[in-house]
């Protein structure tokens, strides 16, 4: 007998679930067994699959370090200009140019991050001509935007901004209308 061995079974952990049907004592004799969570995934010690990250947040790690996969803690919110529209997310999915997602990853504002919606359309008067942006451009001076703050792609490029009319000028940044 050896003095050693363990009188009960031992809970894989945290970070590493073991998850088939329980009835077969070969998948249940060692501790490499148990797997790591995949990205967008944790788990705490004992369970039998992963949890994933609620929408907008996310887990990149591969599995490689357990300890970035053992606690919802893990799962982080995007950051300005990202979003994530699906439990599980490995990362975030940028907000497309002509928009803006402004709020940060404080734990304030998940709810701010679970969507594509969430990315809104430039105001009249600005542009964001790439992908992720937190904030609009202003329209440089000489040139004015009118609002269409449902078609990002007339708030994606410098370009969108039109030059004043003859005999006009626009002497400050964002000007929405050349009149």
């Amino acid at each position: 007998t050896s003095t050693n061995a363990s009188t009960e079974c031992i809970e894989c952990p945290a970070g590493k679930y073991l998850g088939d049907d329980g009835i077969t004592a070969s998948l249940h004799d060692e501790a490499g067994d148990c797997f790591a969570c995949p990205s967008g995934h944790y788990a705490t010690s004992g369970q039998a699959s992963c949890t994933p990250c609620i929408v907008g947040k996310y887990l990149s790690d591969t599995g490689t370090d357990i300890t970035y996969h053992d606690e919802e803690a893990d799962c982080k919110i995007c950051n300005a200009g990202f979003y994530a529209d699906t439990a599980g997310s490995a990362e975030c999915s940028a907000c497309p140019a002509g928009t803006h997602l402004e709020y940060d990853d404080s734990s304030a504002y998940v709810q701010f991050h679970d969507e594509a919606a969430d990315c809104q359309v430039c105001d009249a008067g600005t542009y964001a001509p790439s992908q992720n942006a937190s904030d609009c451009i202003d329209c440089p001076t000489g040139r004015f935007l009118e609002g269409d703050d449902t078609n990002a792609t007339k708030h994606d490029s410098e370009a969108d901004c039109a030059l004043c009319d003859a005999g006009t000028h626009g002497p400050t940044r964002g000007a929405t209308s050349k009149s």
